[in-house]
């Protein structure tokens, strides 16, 4: 008989595809730390991911699950942080839905995930770019 793996707290199994989707933006996240950031992102970036992502994740938070929006946040705020990413940042923000989405996340996500402090370092890069897309949009 073969036993179960023993329960990891990085280990999380899907709850939809939603989900799946939210986790897999932070183990990619994670991977592309140094040799593949470039090409990680820059094809994430094509394909219109970072688009769709946020604007998924600001208009359907209510309905997922806590800690996949927790998943799915930290993901997308690993990627921010990357060096490559900051010169997609003006691209990104020059399409009117996605920064209103963009900007909408502060108040409806981060704001009650910042709450914890780890969380909230975690987090840091997304928050401060949520913020810019809240003065922009004034």
């Amino acid at each position: 008989m073969v036993a179960e793996p023993a329960a990891d707290a990085e280990r999380v199994e899907p709850r939809t595809l939603d989900s799946l989707c939210l986790r897999f933006m932070l183990g990619l996240s994670k991977a592309a730390v140094g040799t593949y950031e470039r090409r990680i992102v820059g094809e994430l970036q094509k394909a219109g991911v970072f688009d769709a992502y946020v604007r998924h994740l600001s208009a359907h938070h209510a309905a997922l699950h806590p800690a996949d929006v927790a998943a799915g946040a930290e993901g997308l705020s690993a990627m921010v942080a990357t060096e490559e990413f900051g010169a997609l940042k003006a691209k990104l923000v020059a399409s009117s839905p996605f920064l209103d989405a963009l900007a909408s996340l502060g108040p409806a996500v981060l704001d009650r995930l910042c709450a914890d402090p780890a969380t909230k370092r975690k987090l840091r890069p997304l928050l401060d770019w949520s913020l810019e897309a809240q003065r922009r949009r004034r």
